[in-house]
């Protein structure tokens, strides 16, 4: 496990990360998902980012988390081919 200092100084990237994006895109591989993921999920969507999930079960923590929801990276996929990023910022 990493040094206190190195956890924090990761945090502390990963929240920098999502404050400079303009959405966040969580792949999930099963129907649970970590509590530091579910942590960068609350984040974006508390500071008002888009928030598009792709699993193939949702966890239900992260069904009130998620803006769009894609069952694989195909279909997230074809939505940025056919309708571009903006598909993922706009409102549905």
């Amino acid at each position: 496990m990493g040094k206190p200092d190195d956890i924090r100084k990761g945090q502390a990237q990963i929240v920098d990360a999502i404050k400079r994006s303009d959405v966040l895109i969580a792949v999930l591989s099963g129907g649970t998902a970590s509590t530091s993921v579910m942590a960068e999920l609350a984040f974006a969507k508390a500071s008002g980012k888009p928030v598009a999930i792709v699993s193939k079960k949702v966890p239900r923590l992260a069904r009130n988390l998620g803006d769009r929801f894609f069952r694989s990276v195909n279909d997230l996929e074809d939505v940025l081919h056919k309708s571009g990023p903006s598909a993922l910022i706009s409102p549905i």
